[in-house]
């Protein structure tokens, strides 16, 4: 019996695609697994319009560019929030 480790994880499959399917829709399984968030979190993101969805034959799906984007905003923020000029320093 094969062990898990001898199955790639959804997520290493989906960043492996990154290049060659930047429009490829996503579940939102599929997502959550991309990002490692549950599915409540990716609802609030949602919500907040971090993402755009529109239901396929009977899911819910997200444009792998929409999820691109979104890491993306969030590394801008990251760099930004780390490269902040300290008060009284020149």
């Amino acid at each position: 019996m094969p062990s898990n480790t001898d199955q790639p994880h959804d997520a290493d499959k989906l960043a492996s695609s990154a290049t060659s399917e930047p429009d490829q829709c996503l579940s939102v399984k599929d997502v959550c697994a991309y990002l490692s968030i549950g599915k409540t979190t990716f609802n609030k993101l949602r919500r907040q319009g971090e993402f755009e969805t529109f239901l396929g034959s009977s899911k819910r799906l997200t444009k792998r560019s929409e999820v691109d984007a979104y890491i993306e905003r969030q590394l801008a923020k990251e760099r930004r929030r780390h490269h902040k000029p300290r008060a009284g320093k020149s």
